[in-house]
């Protein structure tokens, strides 16, 4: 996850840790002692125009209240989703509604649709109403209807069930260390194994450690840790409102071009979520949609899938594409529509391409189609005084303090960050072109030449960034012809049919043509997505740049042999000035010594 610095800028967070939290049960909204929750302020302000604080938003919700405002109520009356309710809060903050006026708002009103709600408020930035799930509530409310006992046998049915989906899991994380899939353990751990099943156990173990290429030995806790960090409400929340990522799936899967591609179709959603681009599928009028998560944020993917009527459609499972052959062996060859949003930072950060390309080769059938299908890398040059200051400059005194020390090491890993498009001093070029019917099932590890034209005068060149374009084409086959152009993003709710609707409500039958793609882009010329932009700050900047000059060099991505989600990115580099260029033109020779710098991204 990244966050905001003061200055507008996004960094990365410290730890897991300090990113995701417990997710369980009412963690959205109550936590315990050694994690309080943020302090909420008042909905509405108190006769004396002041804002009450409290210790968690369920006072803040209860105040309202009082006040004559049930937002409890509300939501539930009028059906709202998650967006909505931000939208809703937001709204009524930025505006300083008062309670008559919010209770005289209607359902339909323009801000359930708005993006701009979807904007942090000035002052609320950590809001704890946004963070509140109101179906939690809901259920909170029924239960005071029932006894002390009824109550506490529906906690302890509820903490039963979470033990058991936590031994599945030890028990699946386990299976992967052995090179097995879970249901080899479950089949096996109803009796003592004979020697005969020991024997075979090991030497499945040993096989399929043997055919694992470039695996540390931190697997499994690289495992651990990325499906747990999608276990929480926040990082999805970050993705649903990243307009540019959701909108553009929408497009692709609620487009009346593609109708043939889904409709009275099988399709696939690996890496699944929430949900939301299985029920995409499934009011688009699949047939069937495989709905895959390792994260245990698959227990609320199951409830939104039975909440929006979408239950005989949607198949839920959960575990890791590649531990769930028998449970989809029914499927091997019958998938029409691959869709996964497997991105991460720097695009291949994360390893997750891997199990979409294995689930490619397994179940898609001969004509079936991968959403996405196309993506492409760029890299420029780049030059940010101001990143420099917020990163860098920012230790050498700080409140008249001596803190350089902190800058150790820094400089060694890359930056998840936003610049603005003017800091971009070069053209771009693409160093990577991943045609996804065609690649191999690991994970790809780029490298090309490149050379980039400075246009404009900078006294430093700082860096490179990078970013990447992802385009959904409605064909089988890519040719490679295919314009790989992406222009900056645009789209709204209003321009995608079919996000106007509601539930299990499908999209009208129509014969619109066949296909339409769609593409978006992580550039800073385009709207800002929750990817941002990599950037390989330079230890030493590269001085005195005109236009015109060059920037040579050459750039190796490799998956780091010690965790396999993290990517090394190698950079070598020279500046070619224009009268150097010249010269060498005329057949002067000059021996040219690239410098290089080696970038973890993690």
């Amino acid at each position: 996850m990244v966050h905001k610095d003061p200055e507008g800028y996004v960094s990365d967070s410290d730890s897991a840790s300090a990113t995701f939290s417990d997710d369980n049960d009412y963690g959205d909204w109550r936590s315990d002692d050694s994690n309080p929750a943020a302090r909420t302020l008042a909905l509405f302000p108190d006769f004396q125009g002041q804002r009450a604080s409290f210790k968690s938003p369920l006072e803040a919700l209860q105040d309202a209240k009082t006040k004559g405002c049930d937002l409890v109520r509300i939501v539930k009356e009028w059906q709202l989703d998650t967006l909505e309710v931000i939208r809703l809060i937001n709204y009524v903050r930025r505006n300083g509604l008062s309670v008559e006026q919010v209770n005289g708002l209607k359902g339909d009103g323009g801000w359930r649709n708005d993006d701009d709600e979807l904007k942090p408020v000035e002052g609320y930035e950590d809001d704890g109403l946004l963070q509140v799930d109101f179906d939690l509530l809901e259920e909170d409310v029924a239960n005071k209807d029932l006894s002390k006992d009824q109550v506490r046998i529906r906690e302890l049915e509820e903490q039963l069930a979470t033990a058991r989906s936590a031994f599945d899991e030890l028990r699946s994380i386990h299976a992967s260390t052995l090179g097995l899939s879970s249901t080899d353990l479950t089949e096996s751990s109803a009796t003592p194994l004979s020697e005969q099943q020991r024997s075979t156990l090991a030497s499945a173990s040993l096989s399929t450690s043997a055919a694992r290429t470039r695996r540390g030995a931190n697997d499994a806790e690289d495992d651990i840790l990325y499906f747990d960090s999608y276990s929480t409400n926040s990082i999805h929340q970050t993705m649903i409102t990243d307009s540019a990522r959701t909108l553009s799936y929408a497009a692709f899967l609620l487009a009346p071009e593609n109708a043939h591609l889904i409709r009275g179709k099988v399709v696939m959603d690996v890496g699944c979520g929430t949900g939301i681009l299985s029920m995409f599928a499934a009011r688009a009028g699949a047939k069937q949609v495989i709905a895959i998560d390792a994260s245990a944020i698959v227990e609320r993917a199951q409830q939104n899938v039975e909440a929006n009527g979408f239950g005989h459609i949607i198949k839920v499972h959960r575990g890791k594409l590649e531990d769930l052959t028998s449970e989809l062996t029914p499927y091997e060859g019958k998938v029409d529509l691959l869709v996964s949003e497997w991105m991460g930072y720097f695009l291949l950060y994360e390893n997750m391409l891997p199990s979409v390309l294995v689930a490619r080769d397994r179940y898609l059938s001969p004509n079936g189609v991968l959403a996405p299908n196309r993506m492409t890398m760029h890299l420029a040059a780049f030059a940010s005084p101001a990143l420099l200051q917020t990163k860098l400059k920012f230790w050498d005194d700080v409140h008249g303090f001596d803190m350089k020390a902190m800058t150790t090491g820094l400089l060694e890993e890359a930056f998840v960050d936003v610049l603005d498009k003017d800091e971009v001093v070069s053209d771009s070029q693409c160093f990577a072109d991943l045609d996804l019917p065609t690649l191999p099932a690991r994970q790809p590890e780029p490298e090309a030449d490149f050379t980039l034209t400075v246009e404009k005068d900078v006294a430093e060149v700082h860096g490179f960034i990078s970013w990447f374009d992802t385009f959904f084409f409605p064909s089988s086959t890519l040719t490679g012809s295919e314009t790989l152009e992406c222009p900056p993003f645009t789209l709204t709710e209003k321009d995608v049919p079919g996000m106007e609707l509601k539930g299990s409500t499908k999209t009208q039958e129509t014969d619109a043509g066949k296909g339409k793609m769609i593409c978006f882009s992580t550039s800073p010329f385009s709207k800002e997505t929750h990817w941002q932009q990599t950037l390989f700050v330079l230890k030493t900047p590269i001085v005195d740049v005109k236009k015109g000059d060059k920037i040579k060099g050459r750039i190796v991505v490799r998956q780091d042999t010690k965790h396999s989600r993290q990517l090394e990115a190698e950079l070598h580099y020279l500046h070619v000035a224009g009268e150097t260029e010249a010269s060498a033109e005329k057949g002067k020779k000059k021996v040219e010594t690239q410098l290089v710098q080696v970038f973890m991204v993690r």
